[in-house]
């Protein structure tokens, strides 16, 4: 069967996981088929570096992976990361500091390239 792609991209959550956050058989079984047949696979989401690792690795990608919803690129071979786009941290403290003085329930998350931190966080 002759292939129609050349290059997968695919989100993680609600595309390739199932509702407790794994990868079935199937899907990993689907992924290596494409690949074998010439296909080029990765992943674009949300989630950091740190939350995606295992998925990288359990389907060892070999293409730059999109993260934080396409800030950074991270280069699996290399073991690298390239950021987009930063804000200066001044702004990012005085944003923290009007969202905490508000006080109006917002959640706030920072990402860095290995961490998140949060603010708020509801259910």
């Amino acid at each position: 069967m002759k292939i129609h792609y050349s290059l997968l991209v695919s989100d993680l959550d609600g595309t390739l996981l199932t509702s407790d956050n794994r990868l079935t058989p199937r899907i990993k079984e689907q992924i290596d088929r494409f690949e074998r047949r010439g296909g080029k696979f990765t992943i674009a989401t949300g989630r950091s570096l740190m939350e995606s690792r295992s998925f990288i690795e359990e389907l060892n990608l070999r293409y730059p992976v999109i993260l934080y919803n396409g800030a950074m690129l991270y280069f699996p071979k290399e073991e690298k990361t390239q950021l987009f786009k930063t804000l200066d941290r001044a702004i990012v403290e005085r944003l923290f500091a009007d969202i905490i003085e508000l006080n109006a329930g917002f959640e706030f998350l920072l990402f860095s390239p290995l961490n998140i931190y949060a603010y708020h966080i509801t259910e």
